[in-house]
Parts: C-alpha cells; structure tokens; sequence
C-alpha cells in the first residue's frame, strides 16, 4: 500500500493531507468480486441448505419497536391537528 501527499499551492499553509490508497480493487466496473448486497443477489443459492436461514430477533424487535414509535408519533401529530382544526 502506498501513499500519496497532495499539496494545495494555493492556500498559504504549508500543510500536507496524506491519502491511503485503495487496497485491491478487483476486475470490473463494480471493483472486487465481493459486493456484499449485489454479490448476495447475483450469486447461486442451490448449494446452500435453506433450513439453515435463522431468524434476528433483535433486528425484528428494533424494527417492531422502531414502527410502533412512529405509529404513535403520527397519531399524535394527527389529534393535534384535528384539535386545532376543530
């Protein structure tokens, strides 16, 4: 991995930033071979045993948590308004 300095002339600093560059990127218009969600799509699933699929409760009680706050808040903001509209 290298490093490149760019220099800004025209600011009167004498500052230099440093950048990391990229580490591999792979072949392609899309960079490596691991794209995560697109890779997960375009990729084959019939090696794959389905029974294994397992479910994340704290991903669907967030979510649950998460839609039952807003459900309120809109409710909420719905009885003002037909408060103030009376």
């Amino acid at each position: 991995m290298s490093l490149k300095v760019l220099r800004f002339p025209l600011q009167g600093s004498t500052r230099a930033i440093r950048l990391r560059a990229v580490p591999g990127t792979g072949a392609g218009p899309f960079g490596s071979r691991d794209m995560g969600l697109l890779h997960s799509l375009l990729e084959d699933d019939s090696d794959r045993n389905r029974s294994a699929v397992r479910v994340n409760w704290g991903a669907v009680g967030g979510l649950t948590l998460s839609v039952t706050v807003s459900t309120l808040f809109w409710a909420g903001v719905g009885l003002l308004v037909q408060h103030f509209l009376r």
